[in-house]
């Protein structure tokens, strides 16, 4: 087959060339194909394409899926799969404008996150983060990795069960923690998870002594976070974004087709990781609610989890934090040797609070929007037929109507009309290319 289409002058084999005149080829193309079948770590070619301003065609493979913006910096197609690309090319080759649009798209993120000055002040930033931490780690009381309550119950389980040596291991090992894979929705990415699997990592990285952020997103946070630009690419740094929402997981469902049964609930999701670290022995902190809401939010863990170490509890002021502020209470929440931050500040408030500190804080940092409320008592959670219903909305539209109306009239109105487009996008591009696969 090569041999065919290289007699034909179809393709020329250059063999090995200079880089210079590999980026000259680059800049002088309309449109560089990477076709590898190998799980790239970095896809070098990719990034020098965006250099020469060139779009790509590329496998959705490795790292390389990560720098390929679908439809925006070029064209993502399986590995392996000579149909596929040849209808990727053709596609991309179909439209001057939007080719020429891709390659302006893809010098901008080039600029953006490859130039000398973008990683060197990316670099700097890391220095300065393992620093802050260094700094954080010295003065803190928490061992390195699990608490001493935690090492205490370890050693008992090691002494009486055997076969429990692994998992002691994995205590004081730092595991590859395995992050359910996301989805885009509106241009974040939304986790395909359920409760089972979202705890379960959840397990692996408080034991391992990891930071991530965590949070649980309804529609109303999917349009806030995706109305600015920066407050999409913070919350896309996170490690989880379960679809809190029934209307979330339906349009996760149709956009996508991955078959989730069910929505992953904050306040379901909150009880479940307390569960967890009852019988695994990790402690919890928690930050948000008022005074009145945190003494009756722990008496009611205390209740239906007896041995869960609720390691302390902070009741922040309304406003802005300061640094100052912001920075004792960090402090604070390290220093009580937590493995889990449950959240509940309210969206926006809550992730952004999180996304900022993030890499300061020790523990694994979980969003629950509501959540304390509703176990403390304080607010009455929807009946089941209407969470499952995606009617939950109009339960606590009906309990606080001055407060949500106009939340819930503008979001959900906008949440619908984006999920149409983004639909109607979808669609269009799969049968664009299931077109050009027709006509070959």
């Amino acid at each position: 087959k090569q041999a065919e289409v290289e007699s034909e002058g179809m393709i020329e084999a250059v063999g090995q060339i200079p880089h210079e005149v590999v980026m000259k080829m680059a800049a002088d193309a309309r449109l560089v194909v990477v076709p590898s079948v190998s799980v790239e770590t970095f896809g070098r070619s990719v990034i020098e394409a965006y250099a020469a301003g060139t779009p790509v065609v590329a496998s959705d493979i490795g790292s390389i899926s990560e720098n390929v913006v679908h439809q925006k910096t070029g064209w993502l197609v399986p590995p392996g799969d000579a149909d596929s690309l040849a209808g990727g090319i053709q596609l991309a080759l179909g439209d001057e404008r939007i080719l020429n649009k891709n390659g302006l798209d893809a010098r901008a993120y080039f600029e953006k996150r490859f130039t000398a000055e973008s990683n060197y002040a990316a670099t700097m930033n890391i220095y300065q983060d393992a620093i802050e931490y260094r700094a954080k780690s010295r003065s803190s009381v928490r061992p390195p990795v699990a608490t001493r309550e935690t090492e205490k119950k370890a050693k008992t389980l090691v002494s009486s069960k055997p076969n429990q040596q692994e998992e002691q291991k994995q205590l004081w090992h730092d595991p590859v923690i395995a992050w359910p894979r996301k989805v885009d929705l509106f241009g974040m990415g939304l986790s395909v998870t359920n409760y089972q699997q979202a705890t379960e990592s959840i397990r692996h990285a408080a034991k391992a002594g990891r930071s991530a952020a965590i949070s649980c997103h309804a529609a109303h946070a999917v349009v806030t976070f995706t109305d600015r630009e920066d407050w999409t690419e913070l919350l896309n740094r996170f490690e989880m974004i379960t679809p809190d929402g029934q209307p979330v997981r339906w349009a996760m469902n149709l956009l996508h087709n991955v078959g989730l049964e069910d929505r992953v609930y904050g306040p379901e999701l909150m009880l479940g990781v307390c569960q967890m670290a009852d019988q695994e022995g990790l402690s919890v902190f928690l930050f948000g609610g008022s005074p009145n809401t945190l003494q009756l939010l722990k008496a009611s863990l205390r209740t239906r989890f007896p041995d869960l170490q609720i390691a302390g509890a902070i009741s922040p002021p309304f406003h802005e934090l300061s640094e100052a502020e912001n920075t004792a209470f960090i402090d604070e929440i390290n220093a009580s040797g937590a493995s889990i931050l449950f959240v509940g500040l309210g969206c926006p408030k809550q992730d952004l609070f999180v996304a900022r500190n993030r890499h300061r804080l020790n523990q694994v940092q979980i969003c629950v929007g509501a959540a304390f409320d509703f176990h403390a008592g304080v607010k009455k959670i929807a009946p089941r037929w209407m969470q499952r219903s995606g009617l939950e909305w109009v339960f606590r539209l009906l309990s606080e109507p001055r407060r949500l109306f106009a939340r819930y009239l503008v979001t959900n109105s906008v949440f619908v009309i984006r999920f149409f487009k983004q639909l109607v996008a979808e669609r269009s591009s799969r049968n664009k290319v299931a077109k050009v696969l027709e006509s070959k």
